[in-house]
């Protein structure tokens, strides 16, 4: 049994190890296919407490409406590609897109927080003067981003857009990989950008419960799009939601489609951004 019990773990810190070398498309062929589109992104770094920076990428004119785009968990601005380059999306409004706390290009370390991760968020909007008439689309644990945001800046949004979001506390209880990925020897061998989405994966469960009677005081209409094969978010997230969020909520359920929505059904986003 204890062979066993080593033969497992080895097995698992193999599995951690393959995993760290798995990514999204590197930012710079991200940038040549936007280059090859004649899509050139502005990059900044905006200033966080204690000499941190985030690492925010717009396009567009900043007298359009805005649209700020949160990626999941890992993950960086890049995974917005394929809604970056839908045509009526540019000619729309000015896009908005970060690299979260812990991943990316952005100095904050990775927080356990919603709370904190809407505050970091914000810092950027204020700093680009887009505070207002905001549409908002999150995907996987930029979903619950978008959900806090919402409570904590009703005002400011137009409209939201959750994309297979991690907003259910049961649900979102931390897997075994996540408890395994804090061992030292694991925690030695994984990358930085899985360190950080376990950091924020084990405190995700308390802060949406936190959420919880606060969701149904949200203004702003919601589109929320889920996949029925989705193996990463339970696709019983959508009834716990309607419960918190009887009205005001748009719902798409697509049967066989997975949790990799801006890659593989980016049209459903895009769609729903434009209000068709």
């Amino acid at each position: 049994m204890k062979k066993f019990g080593i033969f497992l773990a080895m097995v698992i810190i193999a599995i951690m190890a393959v995993m760290s070398f798995i990514a999204p498309e590197s930012e710079k062929k991200v940038l040549r296919q936007l280059n090859n589109k004649n899509i050139f992104p502005k990059t900044e770094f905006v200033s966080y407490h204690d000499s941190l920076t985030i690492k925010v990428v717009t396009v567009g004119e900043s007298n359009k409406p805005p649209l700020l785009l949160i990626h999941g968990s890992p993950g960086d601005w890049s995974a917005w590609v394929n809604i970056i380059t839908n045509d009526s999306v540019r000619a729309q409004f000015f896009l908005i897109v970060i690299d979260r706390p812990g991943f990316g290009e952005t100095t904050v370390p990775a927080l356990t927080g919603l709370h904190d991760q809407a505050e970091v968020i914000w810092q950027v909007m204020k700093h680009l003067s887009a505070t207002e008439n905001i549409t908002v689309a999150g995907h996987s644990y930029g979903g619950a981003v978008v959900e806090q945001l919402l409570i904590e800046y009703k005002h400011a949004f137009n409209l939201a857009v959750m994309i297979a979001p991690t907003l259910s506390p049961e649900l979102m209880q931390p897997k075994w990989y996540n408890k395994v990925a804090r061992w030292k020897l694991v925690n030695y061998i994984i990358s930085k950008d899985l360190k950080a989405s376990n950091i924020e994966m084990l405190g995700l469960p308390a802060a949406l419960k936190l959420n919880e009677p606060f969701v149904s005081s949200i203004l702003s209409p919601i589109v929320y799009i889920q996949g029925k094969k989705d193996v990463l978010v339970d696709h019983e997230t959508v009834d716990y939601f309607k419960q918190l969020k009887p009205e005001g909520v748009k719902y798409v359920i697509i049967d066989d489609m997975n949790h990799f929505t801006p890659w593989s059904d980016p049209y459903l986003i895009t769609d729903a951004i434009l209000g068709k």
